[in-house]
């Protein structure tokens, strides 16, 4: 249907926030479907599968529905990935306060919760591991693996 965002961050952000354009029906509704019902339309509106909408009408054209799609890029897409990026430091507190826990559970002798709670926290940290990862730009990634 749209565009699914697959990089920094896009496990964060999550899959509910598929992009497209949306196209404006003559009573002013929004839809994502095209059938005969749907062919009068007005023009293009940048829309998100998470119900987000932008409020600005592109004309219903072919540079109009780029525009419509690049526009969830650029507004929308773009507060997702800069709210996640500034998620960092209260992982890293989510972290600290899971690891006490483990260590709390161990001290306690109960290292199966322990181990429960950590395998949870081990997702959590591959998952900004790949985050980080991603940051990284390409050209750095391949001199790290001894690349030119």
């Amino acid at each position: 249907m749209g565009t699914v965002y697959v990089g920094a961050y896009a496990e964060q952000i999550g899959t509910d926030h598929e992009g497209y354009a949306a196209g404006r029906l003559p009573d002013g509704s929004l839809t994502g479907t095209r059938t005969a019902d749907t062919a009068d339309f007005t023009g293009y509106v940048a829309a998100c599968g998470c119900g987000w909408h932008g409020n600005v009408d592109h004309p219903p054209t072919d540079a109009g529905e780029i525009a419509a799609a690049g526009a969830w890029h650029h507004t929308h897409l773009q507060e997702l990935i800069a709210k996640a990026g500034a998620g960092w430091p209260s992982w890293a507190e989510r972290v600290a306060v899971r690891a006490r826990v483990v260590a709390g559970h161990v001290a306690s002798g109960r290292p199966d919760i322990a181990a429960e709670v950590a395998a949870r926290l081990e997702g959590e940290v591959a998952i900004w591991r790949r985050t980080a990862e991603e940051l990284v730009p390409e050209s750095a990634r391949d001199l790290a693996r001894g690349g030119v």
